[in-house]
């Protein structure tokens, strides 16, 4: 019984050995294995890579010269029509010029009988500004609001600023300010319409006739300006050379445009597979070399594996059974070895049971 315990024990050391073996066989491949995948994948992406800087350095090269010359023309193409719009600008400016020079030089003769009239009539040249003719003789929205702020500047701003800046204190004197500018402006406005209105009314209201025609005139001149730089019609400015070739750079602008864009359709739908079926080609033996080698250290891996598992199934079936999981490594079999060799036993659960002994 001996001789077959020692082989068992032998045997359950062979085998697991072998299982170590296995393992480290197993292990070695899935490092391998790993590599190969690593390496396969940074290859694919090294391609990838190429193929794309590759496409991108293609297109840039073909569009670069179109976009230069689309380029190129855009630039001729918006001179020609600034160049055009300052053609344009300065014959509506010179029409402008013609059809008001009438109204202008009415307006400077009406201007001219105005003075004339004053100076005649010895009337204080200021009552020829429009300030005047706003408080003396007012006749529209705009006159009454100069008025009003007139007014407002006269007994509030001027007395009340007074008041603030040197009597604050003391009410009194804010009366007294108020009866001061009362009687000085309204003396100022009193003396101004007796020297001027009162003496020359129908001098003022004469001159002030001449200035409603110069203001119907100015009107007449706005909307005059207004209707010529309104006018859509470029006829009468004589602009058909410049029509002429905006035409011509915009239809040669155009033919480039659509050139370009057949390029790049061309590109997208045919050269673009070229370029990368012949970047791909270029690396296929290396990229199918290192497929070949990853499949077969692959297919060595199941097959170690396979093994490793049959042989770890057979251990369990075979020795496991009878001595445990915690008696299945060299150094505990190798005691139980020992003890059978120099006692005299039947089976392996008294050698287990003499190895507990001697640790107890």
């Amino acid at each position: 019984m001996k001789p077959n315990l020692s082989e068992f024990l032998n045997e359950a050391k062979a085998n697991l050995q072998e299982v170590i073996v296995l393992e480290k066989d197993e292990n070695d491949l899935k490092l391998e294995v790993s590599k190969l995948k690593d390496n396969i994948e940074a290859n694919r992406k090294a391609l990838n890579v190429k193929i794309d800087n590759t496409l991108k350095s293609r297109m840039s090269e073909l569009t670069k010269t179109y976009d230069a010359e689309i380029n190129s023309i855009r630039n001729k193409l918006n001179k020609e029509k600034s160049s055009r719009k300052k053609e344009k600008n300065t014959k509506v400016k010179g029409r402008i010029v013609d059809e008001t020079s009438e109204l202008k030089s009415a307006n400077k003769d009406i201007k001219r009988r105005i003075k004339d009239e004053l100076k005649k009539e010895k009337v204080p040249l200021f009552c020829n500004s429009n300030l005047y003719y706003s408080i003396f003789f007012p006749r529209s929205l705009f006159d009454y609001l100069r008025l009003l702020i007139l007014f407002i500047i006269c007994y509030a701003v001027i007395p009340i600023g007074v008041y603030l800046l040197f009597f604050a204190k003391n009410y009194m004197y804010l009366i007294l300010i108020y009866i001061v500018c009362v009687v000085a402006f309204g003396g100022i406005y009193i003396l101004i319409n007796n020297t001027t209105k009162l003496k020359h009314l129908q001098t003022l209201k004469y001159c002030q006739s001449l200035k409603m025609d110069i203001e119907r005139n100015k009107k007449k001149i706005k909307l005059i300006t207004k209707s010529i730089v309104n006018d859509r019609d470029d006829t009468i400015y004589e602009l058909e050379g410049f029509d002429t070739q905006i035409k011509y750079l915009e239809d040669e602008f155009n033919a480039v445009v659509k050139k370009r864009q057949e390029a790049v359709d061309t590109f997208e739908s045919t050269t673009k597979k070229t370029i990368v079926d012949e970047l791909t080609n270029v690396e296929l033996p290396k990229f199918n070399e290192l497929e070949s080698e990853y499949k077969a250290k692959n297919e060595q891996l199941q097959s170690i594996s396979a093994k490793r598992k049959e042989k770890a199934l057979y251990i369990t079936d075979n020795y496991e059974i009878y001595l445990g999981k915690d008696f299945l490594n060299f150094e505990k079999l190798d005691i139980l070895l020992e003890i059978v060799n120099e006692n005299e036993i039947s089976s392996i659960s008294e050698a287990i049971k003499i190895y507990h002994d001697r640790l107890g």
